[in-house]
């Protein structure tokens, strides 16, 4: 073996270790960006502008507004996670020897998941409305479809997770943005109007929006036309679904064509 050869080692072996490096500078990051997103949140949370937003913009208690985002956040929150741990080297077997499509046996393996998270949304919901004695007026067809429409969202979201995880063997920058973002400009726990007019306008652009939105109109509060949430929930759902199926789809071609452990 020639000192060329062993140099040329040597120069892959520590690229791999400072992209590894590079890996943990960037959860520092990315942890130093959540404490910045939720002293934001919980800044315009805190003021007396969000109270006034909740009563007079929304029609409901500041309780009454957390609860209902809180609440129902893990059927939009929790998407890009959802099928990683069901394609994996240990289920490689129970996916060869099951007679369905891999995009079937995702969606069924992962069927119990979305059940307990309805379970556990719909036990919060109702075991925090009992505590605080919230009053809300239910139109109940109205928020099982915003319901049904975040559950697809989340599959077409889940889909997309699958893919970098397949690629990159990790989504937990995905998830982090996901989460963070939606804190802040989502609609979740900070009313979009007390933030500043560029934020107000992103939040326009996200499906979390429209799905707590739909959720407080389903709940009682006439904060928007009905149509326009239910539209734009229906879009981003179908969207995030072709979208996660695609990105799916092109995980899996390169895999078969190169592998996903690339040294160089």
């Amino acid at each position: 073996m020639n000192i060329l050869t062993l140099i040329d080692r040597w120069r892959i072996l520590t690229k791999r270790q400072v992209k590894l490096k590079a890996s943990y500078r960037l959860t520092t990051m990315t942890s130093l960006v959540s404490v910045v997103a939720g002293l934001l949140s919980y800044g315009l949370l805190g003021s007396t502008a969000v109270v006034s937003a909740t009563s007079s913009t929304y029609g409901m208690s500041l309780a009454a507004y957390l609860v209902s985002g809180v609440a129902f956040s893990p059927i939009i929150t929790s998407g890009f996670g959802m099928f990683n741990p069901y394609l994996t080297s240990a289920t490689v077997e129970d996916i060869m020897v099951t007679p369905i499509g891999l995009r079937q046996y995702l969606l069924a393996s992962a069927s119990f998941t979305v059940v307990t998270t309805l379970a556990s949304a719909a036990f919060s919901f109702a075991a925090a409305t009992f505590l605080f004695r919230l009053g809300f007026s239910y139109d109940v067809p109205l928020l099982v479809t915003i319901v049904v429409l975040g559950i697809v969202s989340s599959i077409g979201l889940g889909f997309i997770g699958l893919g970098f995880q397949l690629l990159y063997k990790q989504t937990n920058v995905l998830s982090w943005l996901l989460i963070t973002f939606t804190g802040l400009v989502g609609n979740m726990i900070v009313p979009v109007q007390v933030l500043p007019n560029a934020l107000q306008t992103a939040s326009l652009l996200t499906p979390q929006y429209y799905f707590f939105t739909g959720v407080r109109i389903a709940l009682g509060s006439d904060v928007a036309p009905v149509g326009l949430i239910l539209g734009g929930l229906a879009l981003y759902a179908l969207l995030l679904l072709g979208l996660g199926l695609f990105v799916l789809e092109r995980s899996l071609l390169s895999i078969r064509l190169n592998g996903t452990h690339r040294w160089t």
